[in-house]
């Protein structure tokens, strides 16, 4: 495999040795694949999640897969106040769960339907 920095704003990269290191800003993403292509799609995906993360830390509720919560869990940017609850409207396996802070109104309400929590 390469390692790849990609730049996802710009959809451009370049090859790097293992150990560069990558820009913090989010736009940029150290990967690894064979191909630029699947570095992208692993960029953007990542770009994609940490902006989930970014809405559920700001107090909103978000869809996401189980691929999606085991990226945040082996990333350990799982948070301890974080819940994922199932999606009642699923559809697919992209949208297995509704994901939010503990106090959100929908986990909340999920919560008080099945024992887990006192209403207010």
């Amino acid at each position: 495999m390469t390692a790849w920095i990609i730049d996802v704003q710009e959809r451009t990269g370049r090859e790097v040795v293992p150990t560069e290191q990558c820009s913090q800003d989010r736009r940029f993403r150290k990967v690894f694949a064979f191909y630029f292509s699947d570095a992208l799609s692993k960029a953007e995906r990542e770009v994609q999640i940490l902006g989930n993360l970014d809405k559920i830390l700001a107090g909103q509720e978000v869809i996401m897969s189980d691929a999606d919560l085991d990226w945040l869990v082996d990333h350990d940017l799982y948070p301890d106040q974080v819940v994922s609850v199932p999606n009642p409207n699923r559809c697919g396996i992209l949208d297995a769960y509704i994901v939010g802070m503990i106090s959100c109104h929908t986990i909340h309400q999920f919560r008080l339907q099945h024992g887990l929590a006192q209403s207010i």
